[in-house]
């Protein structure tokens, strides 16, 4: 694919800063200053964008860091008599491979790379993007909370943070067409690798439970599914941001907006988004 977006544009902000910053204190702060019941939806729609892009963040780096990379670095099992087609001659137990009645640890995955690849795609580049995106929102929310306070952050602020973290990727979202176009060969693969091969069921289910917090971790079969469903909560969540606020705008918007561009970028944002999701 083309070169990544480069990280989030650099805003001088303290790291002590960026771990005590609650998004949530602001949209409650948000909600709490304004007694419209339409600005009032349009600011909890603007949250559940927020909070439903760091859940998936977190689901698809557990895709790449839970189960993806400790893949590789998997020993499989073989026989010491197959040992001779992999260049070795002495098996584990010192011995000669091809004489040999036990089972050796090889340096190869339990899983051949083609189904590694049919199984996870092009899921590191998902990741990728969407941590950029994460972290530019957070990034800008934190520099808005700080110049301006918080007391101060209008809907017309986040919209903005928003437009600008997706103008910063989209050009990168074609790589949701790859995922998803390969998606039914990957459920099937995984299906049958997991029915066919125990070794990889066993790293599958101990993964599964070796989730942190005393919870096990999601399942891998749950888990390859969220970037198929995210592409489409995107044009739903801007959608409905788009419904609410379109008749407040017209009443309101010299209150809230500087100008109606704010939502001609939302829009167009959208129209982006359900380009890409008519691709898979």
């Amino acid at each position: 694919m083309d070169e990544f977006p480069p990280e989030a544009p650099d805003v001088d902000v303290d790291e002590e800063e960026e771990l005590s910053f609650d998004a949530y204190g602001l949209f409650k702060a948000m909600s709490e200053s304004t007694s419209s019941e339409s600005e009032t939806t349009m600011i909890d729609n603007l949250r559940e964008i927020y909070q439903s892009e760091e859940v998936y963040c977190e689901e698809v780096n557990n895709i790449v860091n839970g189960y993806l990379l400790p893949l590789f670095r998997t020993e499989r099992i073989v026989p010491c008599k197959m040992l001779r087609y992999l260049g070795r001659k002495v098996c584990d137990h010192s011995q000669p491979a091809h004489r040999c009645k036990l089972d050796s640890k090889t340096k190869h995955p339990v899983l051949d790379r083609s189904e590694i690849s049919a199984i996870f795609g092009n899921i590191r580049d998902v990741v990728k993007v969407n941590s950029t995106l994460l972290s530019i929102i957070r990034t800008n929310l934190i520099d808005i909370c700080g110049s301006k306070g918080i007391e101060n952050v209008k809907v017309a602020d986040i919209v903005g943070v928003y437009a600008e973290a997706f103008k910063h990727v989209e050009s990168y979202l074609h790589v949701y067409s790859l995922y998803c176009s390969s998606y039914q060969n990957a459920q099937l693969c995984l299906a049958e690798c997991e029915s066919t091969n125990d070794q990889f069921a066993a790293f599958v289910e101990r993964q599964h439970s070796l989730g942190g917090s005393g919870a096990p971790r999601p399942r891998l079969v749950d888990l390859i599914s969220k970037p198929v469903s995210r592409i489409s909560s995107y044009s739903r969540l801007f959608s409905k941001l788009i419904e609410d606020s379109r008749p407040y705008v017209q009443e309101l918007v010299r209150l809230f907006f500087e100008s109606e561009k704010e939502i001609e970028v939302i829009t167009t944002m959208t129209d982006k988004i359900e380009e890409t999701h008519s691709l898979v």
